[in-house]
């Protein structure tokens, strides 16, 4: 696995996808969240502020997917 993208909205909701941070983290893995929908876009900014504000720490090898023709 060289990284993990995780759709946020079938998780069990933010603590789900804290748990899937830090998992990631623990081996080394970037998380580039997925949004595919209306909302995800915003919604997916967040996570990846939390991971690298609580979990990396870092911005490398980070991306978010933002789908510009949905808003």
């Amino acid at each position: 696995i060289d990284l993990v993208q995780i759709d946020s909205c079938r998780m069990g909701g933010l603590n789900e996808v804290l748990a899937v941070l830090l998992i990631a983290a623990k081996f080394g893995l970037p998380v580039w969240p997925h949004a595919g929908g209306v909302g995800l876009c915003e919604y997916v900014q967040h996570l990846s502020m939390i991971d690298y504000v609580a979990v990396s720490g870092s911005k490398d090898g980070r991306v978010i997917e933002y789908v510009d023709h949905l808003h």
